[in-house]
């Protein structure tokens, strides 16, 4: 597709993406050490407390704690310099989550043009999602960075126009730029290490390839097709795949990774393939989800090499993980999003080239007439500038006051500290606790005496102390029954169980014969305003001896 209208100017350009970046600056940054650590905040943090401290990260049990060091190591920078508080350990986050809208900006301008490029990073700025994991203190908005700039480095390699002069260099082979496509390499390596959904680029760079191929195939003969790149990735996966199948035992890996499924995701919702359909196209995300489904249409009809290259990029992995893998959650096609806000942004920019023409044509024999340059901005803010006036746009500003419980956009929050703060004015602070988050209590308490959650006793994660098994985590025995809770009563005088409400009411964390025997025999002595944390306490009487 050609395209005949101006893109702004570079300094317009980066005036423009300077004001994106600090809006998305504000609503990162606003309120953001207010909330309680959220459950898997935890593990960056002690991982973080670790290495600041030159020790090997472990958590609380011993276990090695090692998931996405190179995140933890951020966290462990960040503590230095500003404390161990909560808004440190998320500060890392903010900081990956705005170099990956500048990524986006130059990533889309190279795919298409400024205009999208812009629009693009203003969608991803403002996704809920993208703020809630800017927001929280876990390994993703790292790993969509990573991921991110090691696939614009490959389409750089791979796709990039070569002068003249560069055609017989010694680095280009198959019309392909070696230079950068090992440069993407040393990055995606990098982004593995942070999260192993980074090896679904293989499969999008298959699909890409694969239609390529055929396309070639029929327009200049197969015997051509097969010699170019196209060719020699499609081909050459599927040689590599059989041999990878047959001689590397690949097929074992591949069908533990198909179906392994942890305790926490044995539940409906997750197992859902319409999953990823009812997340994105959920009313607090219009209209994004309608201008992404503009744009893939958009990418067919126009025959877009360029589009379709970003189509992969979010489509394999998205259909991957809604029919070939065992469960799914939102925060797995979170490094590929950007390719799905790029998309949405593409169909705004179509639609922007087909409104000016029109006005253009429209106003042609007006009596007023206006300059070019008039016409394009008024087209532009026709179809651009009621952006701001929606749900998704408005609900993105509310984020940063979510606080101190509630979705942060990406995860639910809820009120550990104001828990602990009442066990230390009620004197229960170094009473004996159970809990069903004992990790992130041990973290705000500094002690925990019991587990109540039965998904830290995965299979997956199962780690015993003699016959007992322990919480993986913190390293406390499990409590997996009632009479396992009488006894821990009979021990202890006196004792507090804290619970979080969601996990306490749901049996594939909380057995529901243990919740009832706790809620009908121990007694409610506090819950927080937004109904996110309760703590029980019992006292046996002399009776009860």
């Amino acid at each position: 597709m050609t395209r005949t209208t101006e893109s702004p100017t570079n300094r317009f350009a980066f005036a423009v993406l300077l004001l994106i970046l600090l809006g998305a600056a504000a609503v990162r940054l606003i309120n953001l050490g207010v909330p309680s650590l959220w459950v898997d905040e935890v593990n960056h943090v002690y991982a973080g407390q670790s290495l600041m401290n030159g020790e090997e990260p472990r958590f609380p049990s011993g276990n090695l704690n090692e998931r996405a060091l190179l995140y933890s190591w951020m966290v462990a920078i960040s503590f230095k310099l500003f404390g161990m508080n909560e808004f440190a350990a998320r500060l890392p986050s903010v900081a990956f989550g705005l170099l990956a809208i500048v990524v986006v900006f130059f990533f889309a301008r190279s795919l298409f043009n400024t205009r999208i490029a812009l629009l693009s990073a203003f969608l991803l700025a403002f996704s809920h999602n993208a703020i809630g994991w800017s927001r929280t203190s876990r390994m993703y908005t790292l790993f969509q960075l990573l991921f991110l700039l090691g696939v614009w480095l490959f389409w750089r390699g791979f796709e990039r126009r070569q002068d003249v002069a560069e055609a017989s260099a010694w680095y280009r082979i198959l019309d392909v730029d070696l230079r950068w496509i090992v440069a993407s390499l040393g990055v995606f390596a990098l982004s593995f290490h942070v999260h192993q959904l980074t090896a679904l680029f293989a499969p999008s760079l298959w699909a890409y390839s694969a239609v390529l191929f055929v396309i070639a195939g029929v327009q200049r003969g197969w015997g051509e097709a097969v010699r170019l790149r196209y060719g020699f990735v499609s081909l050459g996966a599927v040689l590599l795949g059989l041999l990878a199948l047959t001689l590397l035992g690949l097929k074992e890996f591949l069908e533990y990774a198909i179906h392994f499924r942890p305790a926490w995701a044995r539940y409906n919702l997750v197992t859902d393939t319409h999953y990823y359909f009812w997340f994105l196209a959920k009313s607090s995300n219009f209209p994004i989800a309608a201008l992404f489904l503009i744009g893939a249409l958009q990418t067919v009809t126009r025959l877009d090499k360029h589009a379709f290259f970003a189509l992969c990029n979010f489509a394999v992995p998205a259909f991957m993980l809604s029919f070939v893998f065992s469960y799914r959650v939102h925060n797995y096609i979170f490094h590929v999003y950007p390719f799905y806000v790029m998309l949405a942004a593409y169909a705004l920019d179509n639609l922007f080239e087909a409104e000016y023409g029109i006005l253009k044509e429209k106003l042609r024999g007006a009596v007023f007439r206006l300059s070019d340059r008039w016409l394009r901005w008024l087209a532009y803010a026709i179809i651009v500038g009621w952006l701001p006036l929606t749900v998704w746009f408005r609900y993105a500003l509310k984020l940063p006051y979510v606080v101190p419980t509630g979705m942060n956009g990406a995860v639910d929050h809820l009120n550990w500290r104001a828990a602990v703060d009442w066990l230390r004015e009620n004197g229960a602070a170094d009473g004996v606790i159970v809990s069903t988050l004992p990790l992130t209590i041990h973290y705000y308490l500094g002690h925990v005496e019991y587990n109540l959650n039965m998904a830290n006793l995965d299979e997956t994660l199962d780690w015993r102390n003699g016959e007992a098994r322990v919480d993986y985590y913190s390293g406390v025995p499990a409590i997996t029954s009632v009479e396992e809770l009488k006894a821990v009563i009979q021990k202890h005088e006196v004792g507090y169980i804290v619970v979080d409400i969601y996990r306490f009411e749901r049996d594939r964390y909380v057995p529901q014969t243990i919740a009832r025997y706790i809620d009908e025999h121990l007694q409610r002595v506090w819950e927080d305003p937004y109904k996110t944390v309760r703590i029980y306490r019992w006292q046996r009487t002399p009776s009860d001896k």
